[in-house]
């Protein structure tokens, strides 16, 4: 089993990239990737105590757990949807324990979707970032929709992580050269996005110590 790359320093990283609506360049499966690792830092790190490396990665790997077995018992792959519903999905929460994870179980459904192989129909995949978190909905009138799904290749959470690099470089990019962009902030801006890269490309792809013995 290939090792599971998410650990502390990509969720706080990457969480929330693409916001709720898709903003920084980022695409709906980046998106969707973001508030699930916003979910596991909501069940794993908020307002945790001081705790090793071990224990907090112990705290990440129970909360993906826990949050990929409620989003796989939506996911119907026989019929071919995903069944959201909401009253039904936060009493699955309460009894793991997991709070904080309301809004964004739409964002993990689908990204958990997306490892499995299933991806959302294309008259569904603006679903998660309509404006459907109206008082008119929740908790008053819970949302219970099923989501049509089609085949497509497994994602994994490396190839999310290498893909963020791309759409947050490409977008921060674009608002420099369109003069978008303070020019006082640009440096900072850079800086920054040239250390999100570093952190990220060390997660993605570590670099390994050589063998030469060569002086």
């Amino acid at each position: 089993m290939a090792k599971n790359i998410i650990n502390e320093k990509l969720v706080k990283n990457l969480m929330r990239c693409g916001g709720y609506h898709g903003d920084n360049g980022c695409d709906y499966k980046q998106t969707a990737f973001g508030n699930y690792l916003y979910a596991i830092y909501n069940v794993a790190l908020y307002n945790a105590p001081q705790l090793t490396e071990n224990a907090k990665q112990m705290r990440i790997d129970s909360a993906i757990s826990k949050l990929e077995d409620i989003a796989k018992s939506c996911i119907d792959t026989d019929n071919m949807v995903i069944h959201y519903d909401e009253e039904k999905i936060e009493k699955m929460a309460e009894r793991r324990g997991l709070s904080n994870v309301g809004a964004l179980m739409p964002y993990v459904i689908q990204y958990v979707a997306l490892k499995m192989g299933y991806d959302l129909a294309p008259e569904c995949q603006d679903y998660c970032t309509k404006d459907v978190w109206e008082p008119k909905q929740s908790p008053y009138n819970p949302r219970k929709d099923d989501l049509r799904i089609v085949k497509c290749k497994p994602i994994t959470d490396k190839q999310m992580a290498a893909s963020v690099i791309v759409a947050v470089t490409e977008y921060n990019d674009d608002l420099i050269e369109e003069g978008k962009v303070v020019k006082g902030c640009e440096g900072s801006l850079i800086r920054e996005n040239e250390e999100l890269i570093k952190l990220l490309e060390d997660i993605v792809s570590p670099k390994t110590k050589s063998n030469d013995n060569t002086k």
